[in-house]
């Protein structure tokens, strides 16, 4: 078999070789925080000293270091948004089924006196009143209709849209 060998290189390109080498193995180990701030700072020396080439390898490096380190911290935010969605979509789920729930039980059309049903009223109502209570006492009495889950609602997607456009990109920079 024959082996193709590179050509002779200078030995400013080996030790820039050998400095890229160590810095991959280094982000394999895991010690990438503290090379994304030596690669930062011997980037800026090499500009400061002017050292065109030798800036240029790290400065190209420095991105995929940064992206190393904040690739955990990504992952964990993410879970935390994902979670918090997760749980503005149950609270919505539930409060429409509260809603519809006491429509039903206001016409008659369940039957009030079915243990099941009984039970299954008591829960959306424990779940559903604490978010509602805050907003019946702002809103004024509108004569038998009741908008707090509505507001509820809107305040729900307020938040949700808050989380998602604003919080998650200013965490994930």
């Amino acid at each position: 078999m024959l082996l193709l060998q590179a050509p002779d290189t200078s030995p400013t390109e080996q030790r820039e070789r050998a400095e890229i080498e160590i810095l991959q193995r280094s982000l394999r180990i895991g010690k990438t925080a503290e090379h994304c701030r030596e690669g930062k700072k011997g980037a800026l020396r090499a500009i400061k000293h002017d050292h065109a080439r030798q800036a240029g390898v790290l400065a190209r490096l420095v991105p995929n270091v940064y992206m190393s380190v904040n690739n955990e911290l990504e992952t964990g935010m993410l879970a935390v948004i994902g979670t918090l969605n997760f749980i503005i979509n149950i609270a919505w789920f539930l409060i429409i089924a509260s809603a519809i729930f006491s429509w039903l039980y206001a016409f008659n059309v369940i039957n009030v006196n079915n243990q099941a049903i009984n039970m299954i009223g008591r829960s959306l109502y424990q779940l559903t009143e604490p978010l509602y209570r805050p907003i019946r006492r702002v809103l004024p009495d509108m004569g038998g209709v009741d908008l707090s889950p509505l507001v509820v609602l809107v305040i729900l997607y307020f938040i949700q849209l808050f989380l998602n456009t604003t919080i998650a990109p200013a965490l994930l920079r």
